[in-house]
């Protein structure tokens, strides 16, 4: 992870734009993996090279271009961002992902119920998104991110212990669901026909709702 943040920052003082710097990562990358591994490298830099447009999905960002310049089993180093001012949702899943800014500003603004906004520029940014962490983003025209994440696999919590974090999950998430039906059903029907009756069964119908917005997934 560091190695790959050495490489970001290095390759964003240096002359030439976006492709310029993306010719500097991917050099450092190569003389990295060796062993034959160099074909492996991606050439983001070159006009011809392919980028994929994401609406949505993983980086949750209204429009945003991915090149991924090098991916193995156990880690993938890529370059994405934006032409084009955007903004949307960072996430991280089981895996923590490192961030290097290359060109261009993000403002930022994490969790915690605090909107104080985070200002990110080129000039030395650099940071890590924490596993199952989100935060909201906008990224001016022209900004560029270079990321490296390392497969669950290769981590040391391993496999088993991820797994165990996402049923773990699930499970939180389904038990809300159930104490939401239960309390739909002692609303509909508890507390018989009394008066009395009906407002106790409504005040802990209420109690079972109340966890469900206070504890959002």
């Amino acid at each position: 992870m560091e190695m790959a943040r050495g490489f970001g920052e290095e390759a964003r003082v240096t002359e030439g734009g976006l492709k310029g710097r993306l010719r500097v990562v991917e050099g450092k990358v190569k003389g990295a993996v060796g062993g034959g591994e160099e074909e492996r490298v991606a050439n983001c830099s070159s006009s011809d090279s392919v980028w994929k447009l994401n609406q949505g999905g993983h980086h949750h960002l209204s429009f945003q271009w991915r090149c991924v310049i090098y991916q193995s089993m156990a880690e993938e180093l890529s370059v994405w961002g934006s032409p084009l001012q955007t903004s949307g949702i960072l996430a991280a899943g089981v895996s923590a992902r490192s961030l290097t800014l290359l060109s261009g500003r993000i403002i930022e603004w994490s969790g915690g119920g605090k909107l104080v906004p985070t200002s990110r520029s080129s000039n030395g940014s650099s940071w890590t998104l924490d596993r199952w962490s989100s935060t909201a983003v906008q990224l001016e025209g022209e900004t560029w991110v270079l990321e490296y994440q390392r497969s669950a696999l290769f981590q040391g919590s391993g496999l088993i212990q991820s797994a165990w974090e996402i049923s773990r999950l699930r499970t939180q998430r389904m038990a809300r669901g159930l104490r939401w039906r239960l309390a739909l059903a002692r609303t509909t029907f508890g507390g018989g026909g009394g008066g009395g009756g009906s407002s106790s069964s409504y005040y802990r119908a209420s109690e079972g709702i109340q966890p469900h917005f206070k504890q959002p997934t």
